[in-house]
Protein backbone atom coordinates (compact mmCIF):
# COMPACT_ATOMS: atom_id res chain seq x y z
CA UNK A 1 0.00 0.00 0.00
CA UNK A 2 1.37 3.40 -0.96
CA UNK A 3 1.62 6.53 1.17
CA UNK A 4 -1.22 8.42 -0.55
CA UNK A 5 -4.32 6.99 1.17
CA UNK A 6 -2.72 7.07 4.62
CA UNK A 7 -1.69 10.69 4.09
CA UNK A 8 -5.26 11.57 3.10
CA UNK A 9 -6.60 9.85 6.22
CA UNK A 10 -4.08 11.69 8.42
CA UNK A 11 -5.36 14.96 6.93
CA UNK A 12 -8.97 13.89 7.61
CA UNK A 13 -8.45 12.98 11.27
CA UNK A 14 -6.51 16.22 11.79
CA UNK A 15 -9.45 18.14 10.29
CA UNK A 16 -11.93 16.48 12.62
CA UNK A 17 -9.64 17.25 15.59
CA UNK A 18 -9.59 20.88 14.50
CA UNK A 19 -13.39 20.97 14.31
CA UNK A 20 -13.71 19.35 17.73
CA UNK A 21 -11.28 21.80 19.34
CA UNK A 22 -12.16 25.03 17.53
CA UNK A 23 -15.65 24.44 16.08
CA UNK A 24 -16.79 25.07 12.53
CA UNK A 25 -15.62 28.53 11.48
CA UNK A 26 -12.71 28.58 13.93
CA UNK A 27 -10.82 25.74 12.30
CA UNK A 28 -7.65 26.28 10.25
CA UNK A 29 -7.60 23.01 8.32
CA UNK A 30 -9.96 23.19 5.32
CA UNK A 31 -11.19 26.46 6.78
CA UNK A 32 -13.61 27.20 3.98
CA UNK A 33 -15.23 23.77 3.86
CA UNK A 34 -18.98 24.05 4.48
CA UNK A 35 -20.81 20.77 4.52
CA UNK A 36 -23.85 18.82 5.60
CA UNK A 37 -22.74 17.69 9.07
CA UNK A 38 -25.08 19.11 11.72
CA UNK A 39 -22.54 21.72 12.88
CA UNK A 40 -21.95 22.88 9.31
CA UNK A 41 -18.62 21.07 8.90
CA UNK A 42 -17.81 18.62 6.12
CA UNK A 43 -18.21 14.89 5.93
CA UNK A 44 -15.42 12.85 4.37
CA UNK A 45 -16.50 13.14 0.75
CA UNK A 46 -17.16 16.88 1.10
CA UNK A 47 -13.73 17.30 2.69
CA UNK A 48 -12.03 15.48 -0.20
CA UNK A 49 -13.85 17.58 -2.78
CA UNK A 50 -12.82 20.73 -0.93
CA UNK A 51 -9.10 19.99 -0.71
CA UNK A 52 -8.75 18.33 -4.12
CA UNK A 53 -7.37 20.42 -7.02
CA UNK A 54 -9.48 18.25 -9.36
CA UNK A 55 -12.60 16.12 -9.04
CA UNK A 56 -12.12 13.38 -6.43
CA UNK A 57 -12.76 10.85 -9.20
CA UNK A 58 -15.96 9.48 -7.74
CA UNK A 59 -19.55 10.70 -7.56
CA UNK A 60 -20.49 8.39 -4.70
CA UNK A 61 -19.66 8.63 -1.04
CA UNK A 62 -16.39 6.84 -0.25
CA UNK A 63 -17.03 6.03 3.41
CA UNK A 64 -20.56 7.33 3.96
CA UNK A 65 -21.28 9.73 6.80
CA UNK A 66 -18.99 8.13 9.41
CA UNK A 67 -16.82 10.93 10.82
CA UNK A 68 -14.48 8.55 12.63
CA UNK A 69 -14.00 5.61 10.27
CA UNK A 70 -11.75 2.61 10.77
CA UNK A 71 -8.40 3.51 9.20
CA UNK A 72 -7.76 0.39 7.13
CA UNK A 73 -11.34 0.17 5.86
CA UNK A 74 -11.20 3.83 4.80
CA UNK A 75 -7.79 3.34 3.15
CA UNK A 76 -9.13 0.42 1.09
CA UNK A 77 -12.22 2.42 0.13
CA UNK A 78 -10.01 5.32 -0.95
CA UNK A 79 -7.81 3.07 -3.00
CA UNK A 80 -10.82 1.51 -4.73
CA UNK A 81 -12.45 4.88 -5.43
CA UNK A 82 -9.86 6.18 -7.88
CA UNK A 83 -9.27 9.26 -5.74
CA UNK A 84 -6.29 11.43 -6.72
CA UNK A 85 -4.22 12.00 -3.56
CA UNK A 86 -2.90 15.38 -4.64
CA UNK A 87 -4.23 18.32 -2.61
CA UNK A 88 -4.85 22.00 -3.18
CA UNK A 89 -2.63 23.39 -0.45
CA UNK A 90 -4.51 26.70 -0.37
CA UNK A 91 -7.81 25.04 0.47
CA UNK A 92 -6.26 22.52 2.86
CA UNK A 93 -4.35 25.07 4.96
CA UNK A 94 -5.21 28.57 3.71
CA UNK A 95 -3.53 30.19 6.74
CA UNK A 96 -0.13 29.30 5.25
CA UNK A 97 -0.75 31.56 2.25
CA UNK A 98 -1.05 35.31 1.81
CA UNK A 99 -4.75 36.03 1.15
CA UNK A 100 -3.78 39.16 -0.80
CA UNK A 101 -1.37 37.52 -3.23
CA UNK A 102 -1.94 38.26 -6.90
CA UNK A 103 -2.80 35.69 -9.55
CA UNK A 104 0.79 35.94 -10.78
CA UNK A 105 2.12 35.25 -7.28
CA UNK A 106 -0.25 32.31 -6.87
CA UNK A 107 1.11 30.80 -10.08
CA UNK A 108 4.74 31.46 -9.11
CA UNK A 109 4.38 30.16 -5.56
CA UNK A 110 1.88 27.44 -6.41
CA UNK A 111 3.09 24.92 -3.85
CA UNK A 112 5.04 25.06 -0.63
CA UNK A 113 7.55 22.37 0.36
CA UNK A 114 6.01 19.20 1.71
CA UNK A 115 7.63 19.88 5.09
CA UNK A 116 5.75 23.19 5.44
CA UNK A 117 2.36 21.52 4.93
CA UNK A 118 3.06 18.77 7.45
CA UNK A 119 4.48 21.20 9.99
CA UNK A 120 1.45 23.46 9.52
CA UNK A 121 -0.87 20.55 10.17
CA UNK A 122 1.28 19.49 13.11
CA UNK A 123 0.99 22.97 14.63
CA UNK A 124 -2.80 22.77 14.40
CA UNK A 125 -2.81 19.32 16.02
CA UNK A 126 -0.55 20.57 18.81
CA UNK A 127 -2.98 23.40 19.52
CA UNK A 128 -5.93 20.99 19.52
CA UNK A 129 -4.18 18.71 21.99
CA UNK A 130 -3.53 21.64 24.32
CA UNK A 131 -7.17 22.75 24.09
CA UNK A 132 -8.84 19.37 24.47
CA UNK A 133 -6.30 17.14 26.18
CA UNK A 134 -5.26 13.89 24.52
CA UNK A 135 -7.75 11.77 26.48
CA UNK A 136 -10.69 13.75 25.06
CA UNK A 137 -9.85 13.20 21.40
CA UNK A 138 -11.29 9.72 21.10
CA UNK A 139 -9.46 7.70 18.47
CA UNK A 140 -8.55 10.67 16.29
CA UNK A 141 -5.09 11.29 17.76
CA UNK A 142 -4.18 7.60 17.68
CA UNK A 143 -5.40 7.42 14.10
CA UNK A 144 -3.29 10.40 13.04
CA UNK A 145 -0.25 8.85 14.71
CA UNK A 146 -0.87 5.52 12.98
CA UNK A 147 -1.44 7.11 9.57
CA UNK A 148 1.69 9.24 9.93
CA UNK A 149 3.72 6.15 10.77
CA UNK A 150 2.30 4.40 7.71
CA UNK A 151 3.09 7.38 5.48
CA UNK A 152 6.65 7.45 6.81
CA UNK A 153 7.39 3.81 6.09
CA UNK A 154 5.44 3.68 2.81
CA UNK A 155 7.49 6.59 1.54
CA UNK A 156 10.66 4.95 2.83
CA UNK A 157 9.74 1.81 0.90
CA UNK A 158 9.09 3.82 -2.26
CA UNK A 159 12.33 5.70 -1.77
CA UNK A 160 14.30 2.46 -1.31
CA UNK A 161 12.94 1.10 -4.60
CA UNK A 162 13.96 4.31 -6.39
CA UNK A 163 17.45 4.14 -4.84
CA UNK A 164 17.88 0.53 -5.99
CA UNK A 165 17.00 1.57 -9.55
CA UNK A 166 19.34 4.55 -9.36
CA UNK A 167 22.33 2.54 -8.09
CA UNK A 168 21.73 -0.26 -10.60
CA UNK A 169 21.68 2.34 -13.37
CA UNK A 170 24.97 3.75 -12.06
CA UNK A 171 26.62 0.30 -11.88
CA UNK A 172 25.48 -1.03 -15.26
CA UNK A 173 25.20 2.03 -17.49
CA UNK A 174 27.83 4.38 -16.08
CA UNK A 175 30.38 1.89 -14.76
CA UNK A 176 29.77 -0.96 -17.19
CA UNK A 177 29.43 -3.67 -14.52
CA UNK A 178 27.41 -6.78 -15.30
CA UNK A 179 25.94 -7.22 -11.81
CA UNK A 180 23.28 -5.36 -9.83
CA UNK A 181 22.99 -4.60 -6.15
CA UNK A 182 22.32 -7.07 -3.39
CA UNK A 183 19.27 -6.24 -1.27
CA UNK A 184 17.96 -7.09 2.17
CA UNK A 185 14.53 -7.11 3.79
CA UNK A 186 13.80 -4.30 6.24
CA UNK A 187 10.86 -4.33 8.65
CA UNK A 188 9.29 -1.16 10.05
CA UNK A 189 9.58 -1.22 13.86
CA UNK A 190 6.09 0.14 14.58
CA UNK A 191 3.87 -0.99 11.69
CA UNK A 192 5.41 -4.27 10.50
CA UNK A 193 5.65 -3.10 6.87
CA UNK A 194 8.50 -4.71 4.93
CA UNK A 195 10.47 -3.59 1.90
CA UNK A 196 13.79 -4.17 0.16
CA UNK A 197 16.82 -1.92 0.64
CA UNK A 198 20.34 -2.05 -0.75
CA UNK A 199 22.78 -4.18 1.20
CA UNK A 200 25.90 -2.12 0.49
CA UNK A 201 28.29 -4.49 2.27
CA UNK A 202 27.01 -7.53 0.37
CA UNK A 203 27.07 -5.61 -2.91
CA UNK A 204 30.70 -4.60 -2.45
CA UNK A 205 31.70 -8.13 -1.45
CA UNK A 206 30.45 -9.32 -4.84
CA UNK A 207 32.30 -6.59 -6.71
CA UNK A 208 35.98 -7.35 -7.27
CA UNK A 209 36.46 -4.15 -9.26
CA UNK A 210 34.69 -1.76 -6.88
CA UNK A 211 37.15 0.98 -5.99
CA UNK A 212 36.77 3.53 -3.19
CA UNK A 213 35.39 5.91 -5.80
CA UNK A 214 32.63 3.43 -6.68
CA UNK A 215 31.87 2.91 -2.99
CA UNK A 216 31.68 6.68 -2.41
CA UNK A 217 29.34 7.09 -5.37
CA UNK A 218 27.01 4.35 -4.14
CA UNK A 219 27.04 5.84 -0.65
CA UNK A 220 26.12 9.29 -1.99
CA UNK A 221 23.21 7.90 -3.97
CA UNK A 222 21.95 5.90 -1.00
CA UNK A 223 22.15 8.91 1.30
CA UNK A 224 20.42 11.10 -1.25
CA UNK A 225 23.13 13.72 -1.65
CA UNK A 226 23.51 13.43 -5.40
CA UNK A 227 20.80 12.43 -7.84
CA UNK A 228 19.04 13.65 -10.94
CA UNK A 229 16.01 11.51 -10.15
CA UNK A 230 13.31 13.99 -9.14
CA UNK A 231 10.96 11.34 -7.75
CA UNK A 232 13.74 9.87 -5.60
CA UNK A 233 14.79 13.29 -4.26
CA UNK A 234 11.19 14.27 -3.49
CA UNK A 235 10.66 11.04 -1.57
CA UNK A 236 13.84 11.63 0.40
CA UNK A 237 12.69 15.10 1.47
CA UNK A 238 9.17 13.85 2.17
CA UNK A 239 10.49 11.18 4.53
CA UNK A 240 12.39 13.81 6.51
CA UNK A 241 9.27 15.97 6.78
CA UNK A 242 7.00 13.17 7.94
CA UNK A 243 9.60 11.88 10.41
CA UNK A 244 9.76 15.30 12.04
CA UNK A 245 5.99 15.41 12.58
CA UNK A 246 5.90 11.76 13.60
CA UNK A 247 8.19 12.63 16.49
CA UNK A 248 6.08 15.61 17.54
CA UNK A 249 2.90 13.54 17.57
CA UNK A 250 4.40 11.17 20.11
CA UNK A 251 5.68 13.91 22.42
CA UNK A 252 3.64 15.93 24.87
CA UNK A 253 1.99 18.96 23.16
CA UNK A 254 3.92 21.29 25.48
CA UNK A 255 7.21 20.19 23.84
Amino acid sequence: MGAGPYQTMAFWYAYRMDIQANSQGGNLIAAGCKGTVQDGSCNFNEFLKHISPVSPGTTTSIIGTDLDPDVESAVKALQNSGYDYDIDQRTFLPSLFDPNETAKEKKKFNKKPFSVIWKGMGDVIKGCRKTLGDVNMGSKLDNVRYCTNMVHYARQSENAAAVIDKVNDYLTRKRGFTFTVETKTVTAPTTGQTWREIDVAATLRNCDDCTQKVYNSIEKIVLGYTTNNKVYRNHFLAIQAVQAEEGRLHRAPSC
